[in-house]
């Protein structure tokens, strides 16, 4: 009898953590069901829900300056693409890459003969951003944001007349600037404002330096977006 005792009181300790291991997948599951129903009823009432990815391929114009300089302001064409995923329903993370025509225009210069022109400076910049983004509510269209933009100088041209030259030996090959903008969305659509200046200095040679001087580039960048809900 007590032999049998002993053995009941085994089984009945097996099959304790088989009854725990039960128990904890139940509560893990109804944890995984409760938060997707929770991901699905912010969806469901126009939300942004958490992991929510959006791609939005934008166009636009973009009005630059160089500091510096007394030019006029050079308005160019900007396009390219972001990608955003959201870590919460009110905070996501970007990742945007376009591509820019920045510069200034009728700079006025003297040379050491004592001869004025006036001077078109034209930039072809690729830019890649690393923005933070914040909406003031989960189903808010307003979002505020800032980050750091890396940018590579791809072209660089002078132009005065008919004469135009290639300065981009003469300049740095990047720039690093600090956006801030607003956002706005209505529908898949999103309008978007974006000021931003750069920390580095444009000109590179001694030659350069003599003409641009200190100077930097910044921008004020008005662009339209379609939002692509991709998860």
């Amino acid at each position: 009898m007590k032999k049998y005792a002993i053995i009941l009181a085994l089984a009945c300790l097996a099959l304790v953590p088989a009854n725990a291991q039960e128990a904890d997948k139940y509560t893990y599951k109804n944890s995984d069901d409760n938060t997707r129903i929770h991901l699905q009823d912010v969806a469901a009432k126009g939300g942004h829900g958490r992991w929510d990815i959006y791609v939005t391929p934008r166009v636009g114009a973009i009005a630059s300056d160089i500091t510096a300089l007394n030019g006029k302001i050079k308005v160019g064409f900007v396009g390219g693409a972001n990608v955003e995923v959201f870590i919460l329903p009110t905070f996501a993370v970007d990742f945007e890459l376009d591509f820019a025509k920045v510069g200034t225009n009728s700079v006025s210069h003297t040379d050491q003969y004592g001869n004025t022109a006036s001077y078109d400076y034209r930039f072809l910049y690729l830019n890649t951003n690393y923005l933070a983004r914040w909406y003031p509510t989960y189903k808010s269209h307003l979002s505020l944001y800032a980050g750091i933009e890396v940018s590579r100088l791809l072209k660089a041209k002078a132009a005065t007349g008919d004469i135009t030259s290639d300065i981009k030996s003469q300049l740095r090959s990047g720039d690093v600037s600090v956006p801030v903008g607003v956002s706005y969305e209505f529908g898949n659509w999103q309008a978007d404002l974006r000021y931003s200046f750069g920390f580095t200095r444009v000109a590179r040679s001694d030659k350069a330096r003599e003409i641009i001087g200190k100077g930097h580039l910044h921008s004020l960048m008005l662009t339209m977006g379609y939002r692509i809900h991709l998860w």
